[in-house]
């Protein structure tokens, strides 16, 4: 079936992003979906747009057949921009890699990309048009800031997995959400854990691990973009400027506690 008899099926473009991405061109290049959770990355001109993203979105959650715990959503304009921007390839990223790969981004030049985040049917859309960003709250309330006591908390990005084979001594393998926060202030690790027992609560999932920082620069993980578009643009900081500002990790182990270092 080609994408124009599906757009002629459905009565509107949005199902032709799903429609070619073996042939190279646009569509859903990465999708998964587990217990109640969505991430799809998509390839479409019309996509990353605000518009189009959010009738995408919308297309997507009423064919879902439960209701969502979480969509995680980015799109781009090409093929070449996705691979730009989540560049880290390497098992373990150095800062001095991840600066080869920014540097190479810039040169470039800085691209259209869009994000969309909704748990529990909140959703909030973030798009960078290669100059300024903006977010709109779609519904509800925005789903990425919150507050922990007199910490103030942003979700930069989500993702999740599940293992291949488990490696819990309870022979159990649940999936694992991944969180990457901004937080001001800096918490300590008791706050940090308390963070975490909220995104925990938030998606009713227990396994989390979670990483904070007080700017949104986490160079050394693989699976964070190169570069963070919606955020105000700032000069990337030095290695020293880097690894001078704290971060916390904070993770669980199939137990009730919460662990951060």
């Amino acid at each position: 079936m080609t994408a124009r008899t599906l757009i002629k099926l459905v009565g509107s473009g949005l199902l032709a992003a799903v429609v070619g991405a073996s042939q190279g061109g646009d569509g859903v290049i990465r999708q998964q979906q587990d217990d109640g959770l969505h991430e799809v990355t998509v390839v479409s001109p019309e996509l990353v747009q605000p518009s189009g993203l959010r009738d995408y979105y919308e297309l997507l959650a009423s064919k879902t057949e439960r209701p969502a715990d979480l969509f995680a959503i980015w799109a781009f304009a090409n093929r070449d921009d996705s691979i730009n921007f989540f560049g880290k390839t390497a098992t373990e990223f150095t800062y001095d890699r991840w600066k080869d790969r920014y540097a190479s981004a810039k040169a470039k030049g800085f691209f259209p990309v869009s994000q969309l985040i909704a748990i529990r049917g909140d959703a909030v859309l973030r798009s960078f048009d290669g100059e300024k960003s903006s977010t709109a709250v779609l519904s509800g309330k925005d789903p990425t800031r919150f507050g922990v006591g007199q910490t103030a908390c942003e979700i930069l990005a989500v993702t999740f997995l599940r293992l291949p084979t488990p490696i819990r001594k309870d022979g159990k393998n649940p999936v694992i959400l991944r969180f990457w926060l901004e937080t001001h202030p800096f918490p300590a690790l008791g706050q940090a854990r308390l963070i975490a027992r909220r995104l925990q609560q938030m998606l009713a999932h227990p396994e989390v691990r979670i990483s904070m920082r007080t700017d949104p620069w986490f160079i050394e993980s693989t699976a964070f973009p190169v570069w963070y578009p919606f955020a105000p643009f700032t000069d990337p900081p030095s290695a020293e400027q880097y690894r001078s500002e704290p971060e916390v990790y904070c993770w669980t182990d199939g137990s009730a506690a919460v662990q951060c270092r």
